[in-house]
């Protein structure tokens, strides 16, 4: 098979092709086993002998063809243990092809799964959201890109450590990957998603669910229900008010479910409401600071007051030290100013301090389609991203005070919009504003 409409035959389309028919096969559907005998003896023609020499994205590929060629039958034994002698120099999504692999060949080798598996789990990264993956370096000669890998992660682990304590994070985290239609991205992403999460429905026995559960605060019973195929689907909500819960002590939630088919999620999230004054910058997993410029004035000089009628920019900076996705900012205005125009600046590199150069107003900036959409409401800016890569970011919108006053300033907030415990937010403010 050749990629799109080129002529030359290509080792990548072809393995993907025999992978598919191989897939299908095992589902019941015809296939030609000529066709896959030929696709078979053309994939083991281009296998390579692995050497320092050659780069990584060629054993990469490897991996994925001695995946295919196992998976569909045909395993190459020498070759897959031979390019587990260079697992150290394989990317993750290739680590997991090979243990696929070497699993097809044989489960009970327990020395090469074991040291493939903790390569896995060595390189997974936990945050409130869950557990996922990053490669070292993007590897665009074999489809690879970071949610791919974490489902392909998933799909290996559940045969290699399937009561590793990371499985049902690692779920969690590609179901919040999912975008408003549903997908992840690239078909790609996709495809290795939804048979990553069916494996593991399959697994832990979701569909099929039997068990009894329950909710408690500070030792009282406050949910009791059972789950059943019927309402799996279906999730139950509570909310405890903050007269409910006990001043100056430790506050307990208890969940205990019984034995059973299927897995139990639950989240938990406390929200409070502080004075201006009282409240600190906060990072958990997001950080956003915010000051105030004069259009015009030299960008790294911050103002904390300004005359009626000036313009005034206002600088959101953000720390976002691995990949976030739906992310919403919220930032107030001092209640005698109102909005003009946003502007957007990036520094790519994490750790990176921004140039504080001024944005012209009628011009994007690098890094602008990271940011969807802003509203300007009566009293603050919103803004969306459905995804921020790793990186420093100056977001800039200017306001126009209007009312003389000396103003409490809300502090800037930025959260995921579906797991609101990934969170930043600035400090409180005072801004004056003079005739």
């Amino acid at each position: 098979w050749s990629w799109c409409s080129y002529p030359e035959a290509h080792a990548l389309t072809s393995a993907y092709a025999l992978l598919g028919l191989a897939e299908a096969a095992a589902a019941g559907y015809t296939v030609d086993a000529a066709v896959l005998g030929r696709a078979q003896a053309y994939l083991r023609q281009g296998l390579i002998t692995p050497s320092l020499r050659l780069e990584p994205w060629r054993l990469n590929r490897q991996a994925f063809l001695l995946y295919a060629l196992a998976r569909s039958g045909a395993a190459d034994v020498a070759r897959s243990a031979t390019l587990f002698e260079s697992r150290e120099r394989l990317n993750l999504d290739a680590i997991a092809f090979l243990a696929l692999a070497l699993h097809a060949i044989n489960p009970q080798d327990e020395m090469r799964l074991e040291a493939l598996s903790q390569l896995i789990i060595n390189r997974a990264v936990t945050r409130a959201t869950g557990t996922f993956f990053e490669e070292t370096y993007p590897d665009r000669w074999n489809w690879s890109s970071d949610t791919r890998s974490t489902a392909l992660a998933l799909n290996a682990l559940i045969k290699l450590r399937p009561r590793s304590e990371l499985l049902p994070n690692i779920v969690r985290h590609l179901a919040s990957m999912r975008d408003g239609a549903g997908t992840w991205g690239s078909r790609q992403d996709s495809v290795w998603s939804i048979i990553a999460l069916t494996n593991w429905m399959a697994h832990s026995g979701e569909f099929s669910a039997d068990y009894r559960y329950s909710v408690s605060v500070n030792g009282s019973e406050v949910l009791l229900d059972a789950a059943t195929p019927a309402n799996v689907r279906i999730a139950d909500e509570l909310s405890i008010d903050f007269a409910e819960l006990r001043e100056s002590e430790t506050n307990t939630v208890e969940f205990e479910r019984s034995a059973g088919e299927g897995a139990l999620y639950y989240t938990a999230h406390l929200r409070a409401n502080l004075p201006v004054d009282e409240t600190q910058a906060i990072n958990r997993g997001i950080e956003v600071s915010r000051r105030y410029t004069l259009l015009g004035a030299d960008a790294a000089d911050p103002i904390a007051a300004a005359a009626v009628g000036d313009t005034v920019q206002v600088r959101l900076r953000l720390v976002v030290p691995d990949s976030l996705r739906h992310v919403v900012i919220e930032d107030f205005f001092p209640a005698g100013a109102e909005a003009i125009n946003p502007a957007l600046a990036i520094s790519p590199t994490l750790g990176e301090i921004p140039s504080g150069e001024r944005i012209n107003p009628r011009e994007s900036g690098w890094g602008w389609w990271h940011f969807d959409h802003v509203e300007f409401r009566d009293e603050k800016a919103v803004i969306y991203a459905s995804h921020l890569p790793p990186g420093v970011y100056e977001y800039i919108y200017a306001i126009r005070p209007s009312v003389a006053g000396e103003y409490q300033v809300m502090p800037p907030v930025a959260r995921q919009l579906y797991f609101p415990e990934v969170y930043g937010r600035g400090e409180g403010t005072l801004f004056t504003i003079f005739e």
